[in-house]
């Protein structure tokens, strides 16, 4: 996979997007707790900045409870 990097530019989809965020998903798979965010998945716009910031503030509040409940079920 290449990256090119422009300073002054929001990302643009095209064809190979598909594959691309596909291959975000499986690293995220791969590494539990990791969580990949930002423009380079669900859009460029604000709105779906603040829709998927909401989405991981979720996602990150659901991971700490299951640890907290984890740790309980072991101390007893």
């Amino acid at each position: 996979m290449t990256c090119f990097r422009h300073a002054k530019a929001i990302p643009q989809y095209d064809a190979s997007s598909g594959p691309r965020i596909a291959s975000l998903s499986k690293i995220e798979q791969r590494h539990k707790g990791l969580i990949l965010g930002g423009n380079l998945r669900d859009g460029i716009g604000m709105a779906q900045r603040i829709t998927q910031a909401t989405t991981i503030a979720r996602m990150l509040a659901d991971q700490l409870k299951e640890t907290d409940k984890q740790k309980s079920t072991n101390l007893l």
